[in-house]
């Protein structure tokens, strides 16, 4: 059986490393990781999800012909082709990295994302929270995880909720969306969490606040759920009222939010480069360097309730 994650502090005793080949990074993080380092938890848990995540969803040989027919009836441009072409070039080389990596490490990012949230790392909080990759059948069959999340999952959640992450915010619509595939925090959530209209009115009304990240996505999300195969979700005045006074308590004065602003901003420099960059080796370095800035930042911050 497995064992408790051990100890982790929520300060890293040094900065995390940044864009390193995965044969590299993997075992500087685990040997951080292992001396109780959450910072170095969480970002190994990340690493070990993408590759969790793309060795069940990449194929090992796509159709090379089949994309370029594609492409040219889409009607890309040249330019456009060659640099869908690195992009499959670069995922294809990082699914290699990550089949070089132990099966059993892989499976273990759910545990190093407990490590990490127990030491207070609200990114964290939600990733287990999430546990991306895992099913509801996949969890119940690993008993010493299914224990964990049941002990964990709704408390850890919630934590990062007060402290105003986004990130939770949207995973708690996501749980409990009839429209979506349920997710396992649905099954740890209290009757008072499950209404549809809490996570919507509070989305509405930190968008209102005008904190809301990436204002998009909320109306993305609603009209999602108002689509034509059930009647729109209307948000009621009691859902405003509890959404008001949650915010004021929890919300109002978050530094999550704050944090999540500058995760926007970084994100949005991600993509200017598309426009400033040229050539696709350099725009394929700056965009690894970015990615694993915006990792470092998320997994090396930490809330106060």
């Amino acid at each position: 059986m497995r064992q408790s994650p051990p100890p982790a502090t929520s300060t890293p005793p040094n900065p995390l490393p940044g864009a390193l080949p995965l044969a590299e990074l993997v075992p500087l993080l685990e040997a951080r990781a292992r001396a109780g380092d959450g910072a170095a938890a969480c970002r190994l848990g990340v690493e070990l999800s993408k590759c969790r995540h793309m060795l069940r969803s990449l194929p090992t040989a796509p159709d090379e012909q089949m994309d370029e027919t594609r492409w040219r009836e889409q009607g890309r441009s040249d330019a456009q082709i060659a640099s869908l072409r690195d992009q499959r070039r670069r995922r294809l080389h990082q699914r290699a990295a990550c089949e070089a990596l132990p099966p059993e490490l892989i499976d273990r990012a759910p545990w190093f994302m407990l490590q990490a949230a127990l030491a207070g790392n609200a990114s964290a909080m939600v990733a287990f929270a999430r546990l991306e990759g895992v099913t509801m059948a996949g969890l119940v069959a690993d008993p010493a995880l299914y224990e964990q999340y049941r002990l964990h999952a709704f408390g850890l959640w919630e934590r990062a909720l007060h402290q105003g992450s986004m990130d939770a915010l949207w995973l708690w619509y996501g749980a409990v969306n009839d429209g979506w595939q349920k997710l396992p925090l649905f099954g740890v959530l209290p009757p008072e969490y499950r209404p549809v209209e809490r996570p919507l009115a509070l989305i509405e009304r930190v968008n209102d606040a005008g904190r809301l990240p990436a204002s998009v996505h909320m109306q993305q999300m609603i009209s999602s759920s108002n689509n034509a195969s059930r009647p729109p979700i209307s948000i009621s005045s009691e859902a405003r009222e509890w959404a008001d006074a949650f915010y004021r308590r929890h919300l109002e004065a978050s530094t999550e939010l704050v944090l999540a602003d500058a995760r926007q901003r970084l994100m949005l420099d991600h993509f200017s480069l598309i426009g400033e960059v040229k050539d696709l080796q350099e725009l394929a370095a700056r965009s690894e360097e970015l990615e694993a800035t915006a990792y470092n930042e998320r997994c090396s911050s930490t809330g106060a309730d």
